[in-house]
């Protein structure tokens, strides 16, 4: 299986492979946006004129990159807050949220019933909280 990293605040992390191929989409398309605008010599100017409302999407892409960045800052620490859980806790945290498995699934296969999971699930999240604002 192949592993899927994008790199975050400096440091590579571990995405799945929906997560990487819409990142890389997005990617591709702004570069395409770029590319298209230099060959037509679209600028500010112009697409001002043609009533195009510019400074709506800049103001867009501004608050996008800054709730990007706030973003990578809260998987920096969420990955450094999984890091100090017991190898338990670290499986269940993987199995529901990046393995996007089922409550009912997972509790299944740990022979254990889904109210329990829920009610562990429910306090390896406070746990993590209380991590994070430490």
């Amino acid at each position: 299986m192949k592993d899927y990293t994008l790199i975050a605040g400096g440091k590579r992390i571990s995405v799945s492979e929906k997560v990487y191929r819409e990142y890389y989409k997005h990617y591709e398309h702004e570069r395409y946006i770029e590319k298209v605008s230099s060959k037509k010599n679209l600028s500010f100017n112009a697409l001002k004129e043609q009533g195009y409302p510019i400074e709506n999407k800049m103001l867009d892409k501004q608050i996008s990159l800054s709730e990007e960045v706030i973003t990578k800052i809260m998987i920096e620490k969420m990955l450094k807050s999984i890091g100090q859980l017991n190898t338990y806790e670290k499986m269940i945290i993987e199995e529901l949220f990046f393995n996007d498995k089922s409550e009912r699934k997972l509790a299944k296969e740990l022979s254990i019933s889904q109210s329990t999971l829920s009610y562990r699930k429910k306090k390896l999240l406070e746990k993590l909280k209380k991590i994070i604002k430490e």
